[in-house]
C-alpha cells in the first residue's frame, strides 16, 4: 500500500502534473466548445472555468509553507516536491484563461469592455507580468541566484496575485452569492494561513 501511493504521488509529479492539467484543460475547453460552439456564451464560460482551475493551483503555491507546518503529511509533501510544476500548471491555466478573455474582442471593442474594465485590464496584465517572470525563473532557476532582488519580489508578488483572485470574486459575490462567496472565504483562509505560517517562520 505505501508503494502504491508513493508511486501515485510519483506518477501525477514534476512534468506529468503539467501534461495532466495540459490535458484536462483541453477536454473541457473541447466539451465546452462541443455543446456551446465558438461564440460568446462559451468563451465566457471557459472564462469562469479557467478562473476557477487558476485559483485551485495558485492557492496549492500561496499555502505550500502553510500546509507543510500545519498539516505535514503526503500531500504537503507533494505539494513542496512539486511546486515549481504547480507554478508551470497554473501559468498554463492562466494563459488559457487570459486568451479567452481576448477572444471577446472578437465581438468588437465595445463589447469586451462591457465584459472586462479597464482597471482590471491594467491590473490584470501586471499580473501576467508578474507570473510570466515567474516562469522564466522557474524554466532558468540561476536567474534568481544571480538576482537577489528576485526573491523578496516574488514574496510580495504572491500578495498581489492573491489580491487578483480575491478582488474578482468579491466584485461577483455581490451579484451571485451561491456562485462566488465560497471563493471569497477560500481566499480570505488562505490569506489568514498563509500570514500565520510568515510569522511563525520569523520567530
Amino acid at each position: 500500500m505505501q508503494n502504491k501511493k508513493t508511486g501515485m504521488a510519483a506518477f501525477f509529479g514534476g512534468g506529468m502534473l503539467l501534461v495532466l492539467v495540459s490535458i484536462v484543460l483541453a477536454l473541457i475547453t473541447a466539451t465546452v466548445q462541443h455543446k456551446y460552439g465558438l461564440g460568446k456564451d462559451g468563451a465566457r464560460l471557459m472564462i469562469r472555468i479557467t478562473a476557477a482551475v487558476s485559483m485551485i493551483l495558485f492557492m496549492l503555491l500561496f499555502l505550500s509553507g502553510a500546509l507543510s507546518r500545519y498539516r505535514p503529511g503526503r500531500f504537503s509533501d507533494w505539494v513542496a516536491d512539486n511546486r515549481r510544476f504547480i507554478g508551470l500548471s497554473f501559468a498554463t491555466s492562466h494563459l488559457v484563461h487570459g486568451g479567452f478573455l481576448l477572444s471577446l474582442l472578437l465581438y468588437g471593442k465595445d463589447y469586451f469592455l462591457s465584459i472586462v474594465r479597464w482597471d482590471t485590464i491594467v491590473l490584470g496584465g501586471l499580473a501576467y507580468v508578474i507570473i510570466f517572470m515567474m516562469v522564466f525563473t522557474s524554466i532558468w532557476p540561476v536567474l534568481m541566484q544571480r538576482m537577489a532582488w528576485l526573491k523578496p519580489f516574488y514574496f510580495y508578488s504572491m500578495y498581489y496575485l492573491w489580491l487578483i483572485f480575491f478582488a474578482t470574486f468579491a466584485e461577483r459575490a455581490w451579484s451571485k452569492p451561491v456562485t462566488y462567496l465560497p471563493y471569497v472565504l477560500i481566499t480570505l483562509a488562505a490569506l489568514w494561513l498563509n500570514i500565520r505560517e510568515v510569522r511563525n517562520r520569523k520567530r
